[in-house]
């Protein structure tokens, strides 16, 4: 049976939940989060809050929604941090991020940073988020490998009508 909804810490979060205070990190290189859809470093789908948490796992999704914090965010992620060396962040089809794979209208993404990994798929891939339709203020991302074939960016690889303020990239 495919599973979807999974996270280092939780799979899907509602909106009166918040994760706090977590870490994520594998005890070995060969444990990573994996899922057909939704795969987070810390949470899955979020809907509520993920605080001050960071991971260091490698996250895949073997169709969509992979992030490094949260592979979907329709929430809150605020001073999350996704750092993995030699590690990816990937999904074999669209929507992945260092931060969130997909930042829908409600998201807010602040005060996070991407670093020392490889985000990957085939289209809307970025170093804070893959898609981004809400807002992403002060964060950067710094040492990624960021590719695909389309909608590929340093901190947003498609912005859809979404907020970016004060963020950089030194991503290739």
């Amino acid at each position: 049976t495919p599973i979807s909804y999974v996270g280092g810490i939780a799979g899907y979060t509602g909106e009166t939940v918040t994760v706090e205070n977590c870490k994520a990190t594998p005890s070995d290189n060969s444990r990573m989060i994996t899922a057909w859809n939704y795969a987070g470093g810390i949470v899955g789908y979020n809907c509520g809050s993920v605080k001050n948490s960071d991971a260091g796992i490698t996250v895949m999704a073997f169709y969509e929604y992979a992030g490094g914090i949260a592979g979907y965010n329709n929430g809150t992620v605020d001073g999350c941090h996704y750092s993995i060396s030699n590690g990816t962040c990937s999904a074999f089809l669209n929507y992945t991020g260092g931060i969130a794979g997909y930042n829908g209208d409600k998201g807010t993404i602040s005060n996070c940073y991407s670093k020392e990994s490889i985000i990957s798929g085939k289209g809307n891939n970025g170093g804070i988020a893959g898609y981004n339709k809400g807002e992403i203020s002060i964060c950067y991302s710094e040492n990624n490998e960021i590719s695909g074939k389309e909608g590929i960016g340093g901190i947003a690889g498609y912005n859809d009508g979404g907020t970016i303020s004060n963020c950089y990239n030194t991503s290739a």
